[in-house]
């Protein structure tokens, strides 16, 4: 297994990446014709034979695109390749977008009309990114390969189009040719040296080598310890779908269906058979050790990429010896962590701050180890927050409705500016099916606290929500939710662009976020040992020899 961190993230890239198309108005979907060799001198009668002994000008390799160089370089590198030859944008434009919804590259011709702007570049772009916006977490990766010589004016052209139709500031590096909007990249490729400038010598890219260069800048993008984890997590899945739908034979549709009608509500079949879905994809995953990916050998990688990358562990652990004594302080904490390892105790500073961490109520240092290591360590308070709501709150994309259930998270705001919180503690079960008239859910309130709280709802923002559960039973609260259709579990609706949930009286309930189920049961059992406490009558003086 290699070392270097850039090249365990290609690795994992290389065996991700799948699916490729190209569009260009000049395909040569078949290699030049050589001339034949003549096995001797022509007489004047054959001169009217030789228009077939040698190639067609058309056949120039100039004149366009080698597409089968290009779709045997991806094949060799284990990606499919598709080629579209552009004649009419009306027509060919349909298919190319609906091929490049599923591609994992995309690559475009600058030049496909006559008057050679560009223009039909920038409307396949702007209609990929229109349905790309719709689902902000896609990942989009766009080649312009051009045998256009002036790469400046095209990227030029390529951010103001975007700014102008979509209202989006790329971010443009004129160096490297590429704009980035978030998971959104598109980068620039000469297919020929002729007119290119010295300093873009380094973005001209044979059709033999683009692939390479797009699995390099690839790996690039998604460069992490959490990233190659994700990508070889979707490897796994891609290359054991058959196992997973091995497992869930038609046979079983019978014996599905009985247990459907037998259970109470029959939805609540529908809700475990994703679970099981879930437990056989973690199944796969634990098979694949996809974990592997985070694990001490790629966490000692990633600290020697940083180092070369310009980041000084010497300086941020405050050690007066070389970076290769702080890189092994560090690693001998991952490896042991906080509470085995055997750290140098002349590095007064950095041991003092570590021996902090082993007392879990000292908290104004924990987020300094997380700053030794972040690229910024003033957003280390940040990246803490953010990790923390991925770990206890469920994903929410933006085609999902909100349901209310156990372990919603609501706010209500009052006319004076006052904001209340609170959590849905319902059985899972009682938040299906819900009759016309409606059902009481049971909350509990949530206050906000920075020093000392159990939910933590970042999710990307500056101030972080900090909230603790007040779980006395004495303050649960009921409120009376009415379903928009009988025998349906309570919907969310959009409102202003927020999601609201409005009870049976009409108040309105913001939605915030939903925990995760494993943390509501720990909630809801914490609530249920203050229910249940016994009130005995008894000898202060045993009870307290009790003790």
């Amino acid at each position: 297994m290699t070392n270097r961190f850039s090249e365990r993230s290609l690795k994992v890239c290389s065996e991700f990446l799948q699916t490729a198309v190209i569009i260009d108005d000049k395909l040569l979907l078949k290699n030049p014709v050589e001339p034949k060799i003549l096995s001797e001198t022509p007489g004047r009668s054959q001169t009217s034979l030789l228009k077939d002994w040698f190639p067609k000008k058309t056949a120039i390799k100039e004149c366009g695109l080698d597409a089968q160089a290009l779709t045997k370089s991806f094949a060799e590198h284990g990606i499919i390749c598709g080629a579209l030859d552009f004649k009419d944008y009306e027509n060919d434009s349909i298919a190319f977008i609906k091929t490049a919804k599923r591609a994992d590259i995309v690559i475009i011709d600058w030049e496909m009309e006559k008057e050679k702007t560009g223009i039909n570049a920038l409307n396949l772009i702007s209609r990929l990114l229109s349905d790309d916006l719709k689902s902000p977490q896609r990942f989009r990766l766009i080649s312009i390969y051009t045998a256009s010589p002036d790469l400046s004016s095209i990227s030029a052209a390529i951010h103001d189009h975007i700014e102008q139709r979509h209202k989006l500031d790329f971010d443009k590096n004129d160096q490297e040719l590429c704009l980035r909007y978030h998971s959104i990249t598109i980068i620039i490729y000469a297919k020929e040296k002729h007119g290119i400038p010295d300093h873009f010598i380094g973005s001209v890219v044979n059709e033999k080598e683009l692939p390479a260069k797009l699995i390099s800048f690839f790996s690039q993008s998604v460069n992490g310890l959490l990233p190659n984890t994700a990508l070889a997590a979707l490897t796994a899945l891609r290359n054991n779908s058959h196992k997973l739908i091995a497992q869930f034979p038609s046979r079983l549709d019978a014996a599905y269906l009985s247990h459907k009608i037998m259970s109470a509500p029959p939805e609540e079949a529908e809700r475990q058979l994703v679970q099981l879905i879930v437990s056989h994809i973690q199944g796969i995953l634990e098979e694949d050790n996809v974990a592997s990916q985070a694990n001490y050998m790629a966490a000692e990688s990633w600290i020697e990429e940083q180092n070369k990358n310009g980041i000084k562990f010497r300086t941020r652990i405050h050690v007066n010896k070389s970076n290769e004594h702080a890189k092994e302080q560090l690693l001998k904490l991952l490896k042991n962590g906080v509470s085995e390892a055997k750290l140098d105790k002349k590095n007064k500073l950095f041991y003092k701050q570590i021996s902090n961490l082993k007392h879990e109520k000292n908290k104004s240092v924990l987020s300094e180890i997380t700053a030794i290591f972040a690229e910024k360590p003033e957003e280390a308070m940040s990246l803490d927050r953010d990790l923390s709501y991925m770990l206890s709150c469920k994903t929410s994309y933006e085609s999902s409705t909100p349901t209310l259930e156990s372990g919603t998270i609501l706010s209500q705001t009052f006319e004076d500016g006052t904001i209340k919180y609170l959590i849905c503690i319902q059985p899972a079960c009682d938040c299906v099916r819900i009759p016309k008239a409606g059902r009481h859910f049971l909350f509990l309130p949530l206050l906000l606290n920075k020093d000392r709280f159990d939910i933590c709802i970042a999710n990307g923002q500056s101030d972080a929500l900090t909230l603790k559960i007040n779980d006395k039973a004495f303050e649960i609260r009921t409120l009376n939710f009415t379903p928009q259709k009988a025998q349906t579990p309570i919907h969310a609706i959009k409102d202003h662009n927020q999601w609201v949930f409005t009870n049976a009286t009409s108040e309105k309930y913001e939605w915030i976020a939903t925990l995760k189920s494993e943390l509501v049961l720990r909630l809801a059992h914490s609530y249920g040992k203050n229910v249940s406490r016994v009130g005995t009558t008894e000898s202060e003086w045993q009870r307290r020899w009790a003790k």
